[in-house]
């Protein structure tokens, strides 16, 4: 991603008549743009808030530096939950490099079904080094184990949620704009996830098996939940594709050249506009709501980046520039079958997709990614490997 101002720097000013709504809520702002750098100015008088700000765009040391804060705050806030989860145990569900015996990993897609099982996910996914948000509406929390190792210990989470409204490159990439495609986007949000969360734990991380959790989520197994799940009794829709931002950049290693189809299973369509709420803590997003629901008596959607839109409007800030502070990210997406596109884009209509089989993905993975892991290992030093693969 590259470290450089992309915009020249924006000047943001607002003035709103004074509120104790309005008030705590740029209190709040002001205190999440300090830290990415960012110096606001807020005055206050009877009548009268001022809010002013110098912007640019934040760069990749920033970022990096901001998700290891958010990082250290999320584990803070879920202190109690960590320690429950450690005391009953939970660490028994992890490995060591040591004690890895890569000749016999087997890895098993487990569907999470009990509070035990979701409160695993999100150990783990506490554990991720980008702050991820809790999945919402439709979701498939996913746990992959390695049944070859004593104990089937934990190989990493997936997620899939549901498809945000508007993402710019996927619905370019599915002909979802124009005058005539609410239609055809309205039908094929039903049929397509979010693959939110793709998150390989120690000491699978150093395994690449991270890819080998992107190209599971494609598989039949998930898409015969999800239709379990969401898909109406004699319902003829199917889960056609799966689509995913990168974290950081333009470009996610995790999901290239995943050759399990022609061309690669995933493939990059695009980028995002750079709109994101990932800067704004939890405080302002609920102090933006409350402002909201003061000013126009109904609850906004819980949607972060329409709730702050508008919050914005309400003190007369300009909002394009606060809330496209992040980078453009690329975009993903694995068609799940040959005629998934055209049925996407309305054109025909594809009721049995030909999924990918678990077993042809670990076996893929095992002879393309698992060995140049091994390779990049032996190559960097870390002998540690040497004598389990013996």
């Amino acid at each position: 991603m590259a470290t450089k101002t992309v915009n020249p720097i924006r000047h943001v000013e607002g003035i709103c008549p004074h509120s104790i709504n309005r008030v705590r809520f740029l209190r709040f702002l002001s205190l999440d743009l300090r830290r990415i750098g960012i110096r606001p100015e807020l005055s206050l008088n009877s009548r009268r808030i001022r809010f002013r700000a110098k912007l640019t765009d934040i760069g990749e040391k920033q970022l990096r530096h901001f998700f290891r804060e958010e990082c250290g705050r999320r584990l803070t806030d879920q202190h109690l939950f960590l320690q429950q989860m450690i005391a009953s145990g939970v660490l028994r569900e992890f490995t060591e490099l040591s004690q890895l015996n890569i000749d016999a990993i087997s890895p098993r897609i487990q569907l999470c079904t009990t509070r035990h099982d979701a409160d695993i996910f999100k150990f783990v996914r506490l554990m991720q080094s980008v702050p991820a948000p809790p999945l919402l509406y439709r979701q498939v929390p996913v746990i992959v184990r390695d049944d070859g190792q004593p104990g089937s210990p934990i190989m990493g989470v997936f997620g899939l949620t549901s498809g945000v409204y508007s993402l710019a490159g996927r619905d370019e990439f599915l002909g979802w704009v124009g005058k005539n495609a609410e239609v055809r986007k309205k039908r094929g949000l039903k049929q397509i996830m979010h693959l939110a969360i793709c998150m390989a734990t120690p000491p699978y991380h150093h395994l690449r098996a991270a890819r080998l959790l992107a190209a599971l989520a494609a598989t039949r197994e998930i898409a015969e939940e999800y239709r379990r799940r969401y898909v109406p009794r004699n319902g003829r829709d199917r889960l056609l594709a799966l689509v995913t931002t990168s974290a950081t950049g333009i470009h996610a290693p995790i999901f290239n050249r995943l050759m399990l189809r022609p061309g690669g299973l995933y493939r990059r369509v695009g980028e995002t506009t750079g709109y994101s709420a990932v800067f704004f803590s939890r405080d302002t997003i609920a102090a933006a709501r409350q402002l909201v629901v003061h000013v126009d008596s109904k609850s906004p959607e819980y949607r972060a980046i329409r709730t702050l839109k508008r919050a914005f409007s309400i003190c007369g800030i300009p909002r394009e520039p606060l809330l496209r502070l992040c980078t453009p990210k690329g975009v993903y997406v694995a068609l799940l079958g040959h005629q998934a596109l055209t049925g996407l884009r309305g054109r025909t209509r594809c009721d049995e997709p030909d999924y990918l089989c678990t077993d042809e993905v670990i076996e893929y993975w095992k002879k393309r990614d698992l060995p140049k892991a091994l390779e990049k290992i032996d190559r960097l030093g870390k002998g540690v490997l040497a004598d389990v693969v013996a």
